[in-house]
């Protein structure tokens, strides 16, 4: 049965990778059953790692006193840390070896002897305990255990215990909690409903089942609460009593940072998740290899949890980021209205709108915004339209509005300068209307713009007309522009035979006398005629 023992013991050694850990079981002695500890080796499957034990047993198994766990190898000895009250006052530490794990039929070994102890300052001891030589020979072959620091921890964070407890405990990962991380040299404190009598030298692990310190015992002041040495504390006494240590500080796994931006989206929007890790070999979203740090986006149709983990060969961590899911919005619905559709020039209208599925409105000719809902007064030179424009969630939406203004077509003033003219110069006419769409001149000119000056070169009097028009209404005005000089008619006497000898003015048909041959007539207004030649 050994041989048969011993070859599982060594498949299950080199199937995983080796964590070297011990539990020490210490009976409690009775007067007619003198001091004899037992040390029995055993190795158990923990979460991914195979965990060794080691327990001590003095008297009956119901008396569990302590336990302890493998720190460094010496040839074919396995060098064991406990608490130093598992051991105090015994004389002689016999091992057993059970190479299957089994509790029952050990293995008869050589006593063990005790290298340091810390006891009364630190109540750490060590332990130098002969094992079967191919046992050993494999154990020398793995990975000894990790450790870390509590100063890595959080107040709350969850603890693992190893140990041979009264009930013969080989484990406890449950409701173990750090309470107070203490000072260097100090005992630290944590909750545990498991650390009952035969934990005392055991391992305290953290969730990566890297150690980081041994259970010293329980608080007699306090039930459910256990104390512990750091494990830092633990291996400067080995190294300052040059006790051999094998075991290797751990790297911790850390995701630094893991995001989703936005965390809430519209059904078919997009995500960036991002994540940082330190200390990893390796990291999986959602059971997908990625890189340590890196970013992607997610298109999720329904509200998806990721969860990212990443580990190295002695630690493990992981984080969760949830994205959400909404169904796409409905556009804004807008409700607009005016107090009056028709008013006059002048007057004002009030305009009411409201908006629901918005979170923002603003009219088109305004910069700022309104709010979803409200009131406006407005007073337009002109009829037009207000547009307003409002934006939420689901989009935009836009709501039109039209307003007519009265207008009475107005001629405020038509004039021309100069006025009169004496048929020769330009003249300047000049006009101003209100309200007009079309504005026309006549005679000889046509559409012209409401507001303007023009020039027109009259030879006689002429009468303009200006008639301007809106949809509505009609205006018309005129302006009379006079020249002043003599009409040209026929000379009121009939000429003669007569010859012309004087020069001089006379009044409308007066002849004047003969000039050079030829008669002339001089009118009041500066014309002069030349008559028809004497004979």
């Amino acid at each position: 049965m050994g041989n048969n023992n011993s070859t599982m013991t060594t498949k299950a050694l080199n199937s995983i990778t080796t964590t070297l850990l011990i539990s020490l079981t210490i009976p409690a002695s009775t007067p007619s059953s003198p001091p004899a500890t037992t040390v029995t080796f055993h190795a158990k499957a923990i979460d991914g790692a195979s965990a060794h034990f080691i327990s001590l047993k003095i008297g009956d198994e119901d008396g569990a006193r302590g336990s302890g766990f493998v720190i460094g190898i010496e040839g074919h000895d396995l060098i064991i840390a406990t608490a130093a009250h598992v051991i105090l006052g015994d004389e002689k530490i016999m091992p057993q070896i059970f190479p299957s794990g089994d509790v029952a039929a050990p293995v008869p070994g050589e006593a063990c002897t005790l290298l340091a102890s810390g006891h009364p300052t630190i109540d750490v001891a060590f332990l130098r305990c002969p094992g079967p030589e191919e046992h050993v020979a494999t154990i020398a072959t793995r990975t000894f255990a990790r450790t870390s620091s509590i100063t890595a921890l959080n107040a709350g964070s969850a603890l693992n215990l190893i140990g041979r407890g009264k009930w013969r405990n080989l484990l406890s990962d449950s409701n173990n909690a750090l309470l107070s991380k203490g000072q260097p040299g100090s005992a630290f404190r944590f909750s545990s409903e498991a650390a009952t009598r035969g934990f005392s030298g055991g391992p305290i692990l953290d969730k990566n089942w890297n150690i980081v310190g041994l259970t010293t015992g329980l608080d007699p002041t306090n039930d459910g609460i256990g104390l512990g040495v750091r494990i830092e504390d633990v291996l400067s006494l080995a190294i300052a009593r040059k006790v051999p240590v094998n075991l290797s500080k751990a790297i911790l796994t850390h995701i630094n940072e893991f995001t989703a931006s936005p965390s809430e989206v519209r059904l078919g929007a997009k995500s960036q998740l991002q994540w940082r890790a330190s200390g990893a070999t390796i990291c999986s979203l959602n059971g997908k290899s990625v890189k340590p740090s890196d970013s992607l986006i997610a298109r999720p149709t329904q509200s998806t949890s990721y969860l990212l983990v990443c580990s190295n060969e002695s630690s493990r961590d992981e984080a969760s980021v949830t994205i959400e899911v909404v169904a796409k919005d409905d556009p804004p619905f807008i409700e607009l209205e005016a107090s009056a559709s028709t008013i006059r020039k002048g007057e004002r209208a009030t305009l009411r709108w409201s908006s629901t599925n918005s979170t923002q409105c603003r009219f088109n000719d305004e910069e700022s915004t309104r709010s979803t809902s409200g009131t406006r007064q407005v007073s337009p030179s002109a009829s037009g339209k207000y547009t307003l424009q409002c934006r939420g969630p689901g989009g935009e939406s836009a709501k039109d509005i039209d307003l007519i203004v009265l207008c009475p077509v107005k001629i405020s003033s038509f004039r021309a300068t100069p006025n009169p003219s004496n048929g020769e110069e330009t003249v300047n006419l000049s006009w101003e209307s209100s309200c007009a769409t079309s504005c026309a001149i006549s005679p000889d000119i046509g559409d012209v713009e409401s507001t303007d000056t023009i020039e027109v070169e009259p030879r006689r009097t002429t009468t303009y007309r200006i008639e301007c028009s809106s949809d509505t209404a009609t205006d018309r005005a005129q302006v009379r522009v006079r020249i002043q000089k003599s009409e040209i008619d026929t000379p009121p006497l009939r000429i003669v035979n007569y010859c012309c000898t004087m020069q001089g003015r006379f009044g409308p048909g007066q002849i004047p006398g003969p000039l050079g041959g030829q008669c002339l007539w001089i009118f009041p207004n500066g014309y002069r005629l030349i008559g028809i030649l004497c004979e």
